[in-house]
């Protein structure tokens, strides 16, 4: 067998294997195999679409998630299905828009004073605009939000990572 057919054969054979994993939309991790137990996991724009999934994949997998989120009531009805869904107790949220960079402060201080360490950081928030918009700091919101967002916290969690 030539090199490039047993190339295609892999692809071929890992395709088909993660297309079994599709459920709908949703991509589902294969949670029996991997532990996250002992794993802080910290997960901004989590409380809809890639993010929720990953936080509920990681719950199953046991980590410890903290959602975050910049709606209250979205995030306590995440939490409390992911709750439901998983039977892990350790899911919780913190508040804050992202595109504001004392907001940003405030989360990486309100974490640290909640959590010794973190494992994962998962940075996920993020939004498209159709017209421009400043955020409170006076900063195109695109790029407040889609990037400087995650240096900012990076860097305000270097110390726990």
């Amino acid at each position: 067998m030539s090199t490039v057919s047993t190339v295609e054969n892999e692809a071929l054979t890992s395709a088909q294997s993660h297309e079994k994993n599709f459920k709908g939309n949703l991509y589902t991790l294969d949670s029996s195999k991997t532990s996250m137990h002992g794993k802080t996991c910290l997960i901004t724009g989590a409380t809809a679409g890639i993010g929720k999934a990953t936080a509920q994949s990681l719950a199953q997998m046991g980590a410890e998630v903290v959602l975050v989120g910049r709606n209250r009531e979205k995030c306590i009805t995440t939490v409390e299905s992911i709750i439901e869904n998983t039977g892990n107790n350790s899911v919780e949220y913190l508040l804050a828009d992202l595109s504001s960079q004392a907001q940003i402060n405030k989360l990486a201080e309100e974490f640290r004073a909640q959590h010794d360490r973190l494992d994962v950081l998962l940075n996920n928030a993020g939004g498209f605009f159709l017209w421009r918009q400043e955020s409170v700091d006076g900063i195109e919101m695109t790029f407040a939000l889609n990037h400087l967002n995650y240096f900012l916290l990076t860097n305000l969690l270097l110390e726990t990572l």
